[in-house]
C-alpha cells in the first residue's frame, strides 16, 4: 500500500508538470538478460535530461508455467533496473519495479516479452529550446558541411585490417566505447573494445594517435561533466581513454587527446539514433 501511494505521489503529480512517456525493452524467449540492442536503447534513454520518476514493469508471454512467468517478468524488470542504476540513474528516481506476469495483448508472443518503462521528464530533451527546431537543423547541417573531418572519418571494426587501411590523418570512430550519461566514466561493456584498442597499439608500435572526445545534443558549447562540474565533458572523456591506455603500458609519447565538444557531428540530430551517432570517441592517425 505504501508503495502504491509513493507511485501515485511521484508519477501523477509530476506528469502534470512534465512530459510523461514510455519505453519498451524486449527480451528473447525465456530470457531475462538484456541483449546488446536493449542495452543500447537504455543508454540512449539515460541521456534524456530531466528524468524525474521511473516505473519499471516486467511481463512474460503466456507460454509455459504461470508461476515461472511471474518470476520471469520480475527478473526482467530487475535486470532493467540494475542496468539503469549501474549506468548512472539515481536510486531515488525509480518509484517502482514490478513483475506483472503474463501478458496476452499481442498474438505475436514476442511483443508480450517486454519491460515497459514509464517515466516523466521535467525538462525538454533539447538543451536549447529557444531555437526553432528547423533552424537548429539548418545550423547543424551548415556546421557539418563546413568541417572537413567528415571526409576523413571512417566507420569500421577496431581490428588490424581496418587500421592498416587507414592513412595518416584519417579518423576512426570506435564503436562500443561508451560513457555514463553526462559523465566521463566508462560503462562496463566498454572494456572489451578498449582492450582491442590496447592490442592494436601494442601490435603497431609505430602508431601514434589523437584520442578525440565528442558529445551530442548541444550546438555551441561543450557538455557539463557531472563529476567535475566543469563544461569540458568531451575533453574529460578523451582524457579517460588516454589514462587507461597509459595504465595499460602504452607510452604517452604516442598519444595525444582533445575534446571536440559538439563541433564534429556526424549526423544532424533529429532522433535518438542520430544523437547516439554523435555521442562517441574517435581516434585520428598521426603517424604509422
Amino acid at each position: 500500500m505504501k508503495q502504491l501511494i509513493w507511485i501515485l505521489l511521484v508519477l501523477v503529480p509530476l506528469a502534470s508538470f512534465g512530459q510523461s512517456e514510455e519505453l519498451e525493452i524486449y527480451f528473447e524467449l525465456e530470457q531475462s538478460e538484456l541483449n546488446r540492442r536493449s542495452e543500447d536503447r537504455l543508454l540512449i534513454f539515460l541521456e534524456k535530461k530531466g528524468i524525474s520518476a521511473v516505473e519499471i514493469l516486467g511481463y512474460a508471454d503466456s507460454t509455459g508455467n504461470q508461476k515461472r512467468n511471474e518470476q520471469l517478468s520480475l527478473d526482467r524488470a530487475k535486470s532493467v533496473r540494475s542496468f539503469l542504476l549501474e549506468n548512472g540513474l539515481e536510486t531515488h528516481v525509480i518509484a517502482n519495479t514490478e513483475g506483472r506476469g503474463e501478458r496476452t495483448t499481442f498474438e505475436d508472443l514476442s511483443k508480450n516479452r517486454v519491460v515497459i518503462i514509464k517515466y516523466v521528464l521535467l525538462t525538454p530533451v533539447d538543451d536549447s529550446p529557444d531555437i526553432d527546431g528547423e533552424l537548429k537543423k539548418e545550423i547543424r547541417s551548415e556546421e557539418i558541411e563546413e568541417v572537413d573531418h567528415i571526409s576523413k572519418t571512417r566507420d569500421g571494426e577496431l581490428n588490424q585490417e581496418t587500421v592498416e587501411s587507414l592513412k595518416v590523418g584519417d579518423i576512426l570512430n570506435i564503436g562500443g566505447i561508451e560513457f555514463q550519461p553526462g559523465r566521463h566514466v566508462l560503462t562496463k561493456r566498454s572494456q572489451k573494445p578498449l582492450k582491442k584498442l590496447i592490442r592494436i597499439l601494442e601490435d603497431n608500435p609505430g602508431l601514434k594517435i589523437e584520442i578525440q572526445g565528442h558529445i551530442c545534443c548541444q550546438a555551441q558549447r561543450d557538455g557539463l561533466d557531472k563529476d567535475t562540474g566543469t563544461m569540458n565533458l568531451s575533453e574529460n572523456r578523451a582524457i579517460t581513454i588516454y589514462n587507461q591506455l597509459i595504465r595499460a603500458g602504452i607510452s604517452k609519447d604516442r598519444l595525444t587527446y582533445k575534446g571536440y565538444g559538439p563541433f564534429r557531428k556526424l549526423a544532424v540530430e533529429v532522433d535518438d539514433e542520430s544523437r547516439q551517432r554523435n555521442r562517441r570517441v574517435s581516434i585520428q592517425i598521426l603517424k604509422k
